[in-house]
Protein backbone atom coordinates (compact mmCIF):
# COMPACT_ATOMS: atom_id res chain seq x y z
CA UNK A 1 0.00 0.00 0.00
CA UNK A 2 2.65 2.13 0.72
CA UNK A 3 4.60 1.43 -1.98
CA UNK A 4 1.46 2.06 -4.59
CA UNK A 5 0.84 5.56 -2.61
CA UNK A 6 4.67 6.73 -3.11
CA UNK A 7 4.74 5.48 -6.83
CA UNK A 8 1.17 7.51 -7.36
CA UNK A 9 2.29 10.96 -5.60
CA UNK A 10 5.65 10.46 -8.09
CA UNK A 11 3.53 9.61 -10.80
CA UNK A 12 1.30 12.89 -10.24
CA UNK A 13 3.67 15.80 -9.37
CA UNK A 14 7.10 14.06 -11.52
CA UNK A 15 5.55 12.76 -14.76
CA UNK A 16 2.09 14.92 -14.15
CA UNK A 17 -0.01 11.06 -14.99
CA UNK A 18 -1.60 9.09 -12.66
CA UNK A 19 -2.00 5.08 -12.33
CA UNK A 20 -6.20 5.12 -13.03
CA UNK A 21 -6.54 2.23 -10.54
CA UNK A 22 -4.43 3.26 -7.46
CA UNK A 23 -6.35 5.09 -5.07
CA UNK A 24 -9.33 2.73 -4.90
CA UNK A 25 -7.11 -0.54 -4.15
CA UNK A 26 -5.18 2.11 -1.71
CA UNK A 27 -8.27 2.47 -0.26
CA UNK A 28 -9.43 -0.87 0.15
CA UNK A 29 -5.79 -2.06 1.26
CA UNK A 30 -5.94 0.82 4.06
CA UNK A 31 -9.68 -0.55 5.02
CA UNK A 32 -8.56 -4.13 4.99
CA UNK A 33 -5.60 -3.23 7.37
CA UNK A 34 -7.36 -1.23 10.16
CA UNK A 35 -10.32 -2.83 10.52
CA UNK A 36 -8.39 -6.10 10.95
CA UNK A 37 -5.50 -4.94 12.78
CA UNK A 38 -7.69 -3.43 15.59
CA UNK A 39 -9.57 -6.43 15.90
CA UNK A 40 -6.25 -8.00 16.28
CA UNK A 41 -5.18 -5.42 18.63
CA UNK A 42 -8.34 -5.89 20.44
CA UNK A 43 -7.86 -9.94 20.70
CA UNK A 44 -4.13 -9.22 21.88
CA UNK A 45 -5.46 -7.07 24.53
CA UNK A 46 -2.64 -4.18 23.27
CA UNK A 47 -5.48 -1.53 23.01
CA UNK A 48 -4.28 1.95 25.45
CA UNK A 49 -6.15 1.58 28.54
CA UNK A 50 -6.02 4.24 30.90
CA UNK A 51 -6.77 2.77 34.39
CA UNK A 52 -6.57 5.99 36.56
CA UNK A 53 -10.19 5.51 38.18
CA UNK A 54 -10.17 1.58 37.65
CA UNK A 55 -7.15 0.92 39.95
CA UNK A 56 -8.80 2.86 42.85
CA UNK A 57 -11.79 0.20 42.48
CA UNK A 58 -12.12 -2.63 45.12
CA UNK A 59 -11.09 -5.85 42.96
CA UNK A 60 -14.41 -6.82 43.35
CA UNK A 61 -15.47 -3.75 41.37
CA UNK A 62 -13.17 -4.01 39.04
CA UNK A 63 -14.07 -7.28 37.75
CA UNK A 64 -17.86 -6.16 37.41
CA UNK A 65 -16.88 -2.89 35.64
CA UNK A 66 -14.70 -5.26 33.27
CA UNK A 67 -17.65 -7.56 32.57
CA UNK A 68 -20.23 -4.83 32.02
CA UNK A 69 -17.50 -2.96 29.57
CA UNK A 70 -16.79 -6.22 27.77
CA UNK A 71 -20.37 -6.51 27.47
CA UNK A 72 -20.67 -2.74 25.90
CA UNK A 73 -17.84 -3.70 23.50
CA UNK A 74 -19.57 -6.70 22.73
CA UNK A 75 -23.21 -5.32 21.59
CA UNK A 76 -21.60 -2.78 20.06
CA UNK A 77 -19.43 -4.70 17.81
CA UNK A 78 -22.32 -6.62 17.10
CA UNK A 79 -24.44 -3.94 16.32
CA UNK A 80 -22.53 -3.00 13.65
CA UNK A 81 -21.65 -6.13 12.06
CA UNK A 82 -25.94 -6.84 12.10
CA UNK A 83 -26.22 -3.27 10.56
CA UNK A 84 -23.40 -4.15 7.55
CA UNK A 85 -25.31 -7.40 7.23
CA UNK A 86 -28.71 -5.87 6.88
CA UNK A 87 -26.78 -3.31 3.85
CA UNK A 88 -25.18 -5.91 2.16
CA UNK A 89 -27.83 -6.30 -0.47
CA UNK A 90 -28.10 -2.41 -1.77
CA UNK A 91 -24.38 -2.65 -1.48
CA UNK A 92 -23.97 -5.74 -3.58
CA UNK A 93 -26.11 -3.75 -6.11
CA UNK A 94 -23.72 -0.47 -6.27
CA UNK A 95 -20.35 -0.82 -7.58
CA UNK A 96 -17.18 1.21 -7.40
CA UNK A 97 -16.45 3.87 -9.81
CA UNK A 98 -13.28 3.10 -10.96
CA UNK A 99 -12.76 -0.80 -10.40
CA UNK A 100 -16.77 -1.47 -11.01
CA UNK A 101 -16.94 -3.95 -8.37
CA UNK A 102 -19.89 -4.35 -5.49
CA UNK A 103 -19.20 -1.76 -2.58
CA UNK A 104 -20.30 -4.36 -0.32
CA UNK A 105 -16.42 -5.73 -0.30
CA UNK A 106 -15.07 -2.16 0.93
CA UNK A 107 -17.71 -3.37 4.34
CA UNK A 108 -16.46 -6.83 4.54
CA UNK A 109 -13.63 -5.76 6.95
CA UNK A 110 -15.78 -4.22 9.18
CA UNK A 111 -18.35 -6.63 9.57
CA UNK A 112 -15.17 -9.20 10.19
CA UNK A 113 -13.44 -7.64 12.27
CA UNK A 114 -16.49 -6.62 14.53
CA UNK A 115 -17.70 -10.19 14.32
CA UNK A 116 -14.36 -10.92 16.01
CA UNK A 117 -14.28 -8.30 18.32
CA UNK A 118 -18.13 -9.62 19.25
CA UNK A 119 -16.55 -12.87 20.24
CA UNK A 120 -13.77 -12.01 21.42
CA UNK A 121 -15.74 -9.61 24.38
CA UNK A 122 -18.03 -12.66 25.05
CA UNK A 123 -14.83 -14.63 25.44
CA UNK A 124 -13.44 -11.82 27.97
CA UNK A 125 -16.32 -11.39 30.05
CA UNK A 126 -17.03 -14.77 30.44
CA UNK A 127 -13.48 -15.51 31.40
CA UNK A 128 -13.31 -13.12 33.99
CA UNK A 129 -16.89 -14.21 35.46
CA UNK A 130 -15.56 -17.58 35.56
CA UNK A 131 -12.26 -16.78 37.48
CA UNK A 132 -13.97 -13.56 39.75
CA UNK A 133 -15.03 -15.79 42.50
CA UNK A 134 -11.53 -18.02 42.76
CA UNK A 135 -9.64 -14.94 41.95
CA UNK A 136 -11.50 -12.50 43.98
CA UNK A 137 -8.64 -10.28 45.67
CA UNK A 138 -7.01 -9.96 42.05
CA UNK A 139 -6.94 -6.60 40.44
CA UNK A 140 -8.17 -6.77 37.03
CA UNK A 141 -4.68 -6.81 35.50
CA UNK A 142 -3.60 -9.41 36.82
CA UNK A 143 -7.16 -11.84 36.26
CA UNK A 144 -6.35 -10.60 32.55
CA UNK A 145 -3.28 -11.86 32.33
CA UNK A 146 -3.68 -14.86 33.79
CA UNK A 147 -6.80 -15.66 30.92
CA UNK A 148 -4.45 -14.03 28.18
CA UNK A 149 -2.04 -16.91 29.35
CA UNK A 150 -4.51 -19.62 29.04
CA UNK A 151 -5.37 -18.43 26.21
CA UNK A 152 -2.01 -18.44 24.40
CA UNK A 153 -0.84 -21.60 26.01
CA UNK A 154 -4.39 -23.19 24.23
CA UNK A 155 -3.34 -21.50 20.67
CA UNK A 156 0.28 -22.78 20.93
CA UNK A 157 -1.34 -26.47 21.80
Amino acid sequence: MAVLCTFQVVLRYVFDGAIWWAQEVAQFAMIIAYFFGIAYVYKANQEIVIQYVVQRLAPARQHALYIAIQLLVAAFCAMVAIQGLLLAPQQLNFKTYILNIPKFYSTLPLILASISMTVTALYFAACTWRRHHEAAAWPIERLEAEFTVLRETQENA
